[in-house]
């Protein structure tokens, strides 16, 4: 395993592990909990475990997760601590449309579903100028998060930081568009049966944290 790839693959760990403790570590202060949340999976995911860490192994057995994911998951990590504010109900369906029909453009094309391979195109070094432009659009429009989430996708891929060459699996992976698909149809569910969401009640790491909106 490369060094760059050891640190994707621990910085994805610590931040998927944090972002779940930080639902149920509640310390003194905000600060406290957060640093406390990030230390315990920092020292464990560099145990060592038959001929890696426990960081690799668990990214062994999940998939290697996305850039976008790991810029939510530190997001979610923040409204959970209640260091920032979190999302409306609108931003968080919009979002979760961002990334469902971009998964069903991906993923169908890459199975061989689609007369063209749309996932190849993700070895052409031009689509990381089109992925900034729609970040760029996403800035401009207040969903800073998105934009967020599409330039570190480019960097990443730029710098080559774990073991794939295509940009879309930078952008986008199969656990993010499974939370996005779950959020959004739960949701259609939900509003069928009646039942009203809680305005403060935090969303889950995946799904929630994608999509960062000044509606004010």
């Amino acid at each position: 395993m490369s060094p760059a790839f050891w640190i994707w693959s621990h910085l994805t760990f610590v931040l998927l592990i944090a972002s779940v403790l930080s639902l149920l570590v509640k310390c003194r202060s905000r600060l406290q909990s957060m640093l406390l949340c990030l230390l315990i999976p920092v020292v464990l995911g560099v145990l060592p475990i038959g001929q890696t860490d426990v960081s690799g192994f668990a990214l062994a057995h999940m998939g290697t997760l996305s850039a976008s994911m790991l810029v939510l998951l530190a997001f979610q990590l923040f409204a959970n601590a209640r260091v920032i504010e979190g999302f409306s109900a609108p931003v968080l369906r919009n979002m979760n449309i961002f990334w469902f029909a971009t998964g069903m453009i991906l993923y169908p094309a890459a199975l061989g579903l689609f007369n063209r391979d749309v996932y190849s195109f993700g070895f052409h070094s031009s689509m990381s100028w089109y992925v900034l432009a729609v970040s760029v659009v996403a800035m401009l429009c207040r969903y800073r998060i998105l934009g967020l989430c599409l330039a570190f996708s480019v960097l990443a891929h730029q710098l080559k930081l774990h073991e794939s060459c295509n940009l879309w699996d930078y952008l986008i992976d199969p656990w993010l568009w499974i939370a996005a698909a779950v959020s959004l149809f739960g949701g259609i569910f939900r509003r069928m049966l009646g039942v009203k969401p809680q305005k403060d009640a935090p969303a889950n790491p995946a799904s929630s944290s994608a999509l960062d909106r000044d509606d004010s």
